[in-house]
């Protein structure tokens, strides 16, 4: 079973993938700086999908400054699943 890891908490979105056994089968970073809502989720559907839909689920840490708002719409949600 496979888990995608997501940090994002600067201008590079750092990615990787893990099994059960916490050893990393993959990793790498993504510009962060698109600074638009359409183009962060789309980057973070892009991972899932390139991880294989990780079946294991997917962790994410955000570091936001207070004012700024990204709520994903119903259907990017539903992409995920």
């Amino acid at each position: 079973m496979n888990y995608l890891g997501i940090d994002v908490g600067g201008s590079p979105i750092k990615h990787a993938v893990m099994d059960e056994n916490y050893q990393i089968l993959s990793q790498g970073t993504l510009d962060g700086r698109a600074g638009d809502r359409e183009a962060f989720l789309s980057a973070i559907c892009g991972l899932y999908e390139q991880a294989d839909r990780p079946e294991g689920g997917i962790a994410m840490s955000c570091c936001w400054r207070a004012s700024m708002r990204i709520s994903a719409p119903p259907m990017a949600t539903q992409t995920l699943r």
